[in-house]
């Protein structure tokens, strides 16, 4: 009889064992579970937080944004002091004005992004300025227009993109305000080069006229009379 009131004490006392353990298990198996949600919860979070900052395409469009802001200032104060034409300088002037407030808008937005915008010209742009210093009066005047007017072609296509199809809500927004200053600059500057082809027609009209005239007053008289027989 004892002996078998021993034998059931030590089944129980292995069961209440047995029944800790899987306690201490499917705690520990929660305890992990929790680890691993928090953890999932924290990669979210930075996840997030990377999100906030442009993609590829965005950070492209900053970058060739602010070397042609820069290359315009730069080209607009070549022209206020080589050109010949007041017209252009004014115009070069409002260039110069307008892109150095975009240079400022967009570098304000490129640091709230953390996107690190050039400081310098890049080749491209200092292979022109280097062109144009070369060059002086009409002659300077005609290559500043044609080449402001071939680089806010393209400006215009390149903003009309990114306010149309850009991810980014504050570049998009900077593309949009942007844009229609380009477009004044294009439309200002196409009627700068349809003057200068006008006066440059004029101008040889005038010279053809003059030709001809001096021409026909160096005729021989006798060419219009007779000659007389002896």
């Amino acid at each position: 009889m004892r002996k078998h009131q021993i034998l059931l004490s030590a089944l129980f006392t292995v069961s209440l064992g047995t029944l800790g353990m899987a306690q201490n298990t499917s705690g520990s198996g929660t305890t992990t579970s929790q680890n691993k949600t928090s953890s999932s919860t924290t990669s979210t979070s930075t996840s997030s937080g990377s999100g906030s900052m442009v993609g590829q395409p965005d950070r492209n469009f900053m970058m060739t944004a602010a070397q042609g802001g820069m290359a315009e200032v730069h080209l607009a104060q070549l022209a206020q002091q080589k050109a010949s034409s007041n017209a252009v300088k004014q115009y070069a002037n409002m260039l110069e004005e307008d892109h150095t407030k975009a240079n400022n808008e967009l570098r304000q937005v490129a640091q709230q992004k953390g996107v690190d915008l050039p400081a310098d010209l890049d080749p491209k742009h200092q292979a022109e300025m280097q062109r144009l210093q070369g060059l002086s009066g009409d002659q300077f005047d005609r290559a500043y227009i044609k080449m402001m007017v071939q680089d806010h072609k393209k400006d215009v296509k390149e903003f009309q993109r990114q306010s149309e199809r850009g991810m980014d809500s504050d570049v998009k927004a900077f593309a949009s305000k942007t844009l229609p200053t380009l477009q004044k600059h294009l439309t200002e500057v196409q009627q700068l080069a349809a003057n200068k082809t006008g006066s440059s027609n004029t101008r040889a009209r005038s010279a053809d006229q003059s030709s001809n005239s001096s021409d026909s007053s160096a005729q021989p008289a006798g060419r219009n009379n007779p000659t007389t027989k002896p």
